[in-house]
């Protein structure tokens, strides 16, 4: 299994790769993604996207930690569009954390069988 690295931003990513396991987590969660259509775009392997999972579901504080950085940087950032211009749902901070955090938990239930530290992939 593809090992879970934490990069020095704190991001817990792929080994050897720029994906993290919040993105994985948010498309998978929020059922945007299968497993497999989602290493299908990402160019990685199915392994390696279920291991993300399982690492998260055993890990949900740090994964959550990710999307709590991101909707403070949403707040900090939030630009002024012009009257008639509807910001991006990306832009709503409050809207991110909640979406993000109904994909975590909707991981946590469906692979937290399987994150046993003695789960292994045949």
């Amino acid at each position: 299994m593809t090992d879970i690295v934490i990069d020095e931003d704190g991001i817990p990513r792929l080994r050897d790769r720029r994906i993290a396991v919040s993105l994985i987590v948010a498309q998978i969660g929020s059922s945007s993604h299968s497993v497999e259509s989602f290493a299908e775009e990402y160019g990685v392997g199915e392994g390696n996207v279920r291991t993300a999972l399982c690492w998260a579901a055993r890990n949900p504080d740090r994964v959550d930690t990710v999307f709590q950085r991101r909707a403070d940087a949403l707040r900090d950032s939030s630009p002024d569009y012009p009257n008639g211009v509807k910001p991006p749902a990306e832009s709503n901070a409050e809207e991110y954390l909640r979406r993000a955090r109904d994909a975590l938990a909707a991981v946590e239930r469906e692979w937290q069988p399987y994150s046993d530290p003695r789960w292994r992939e045949e």
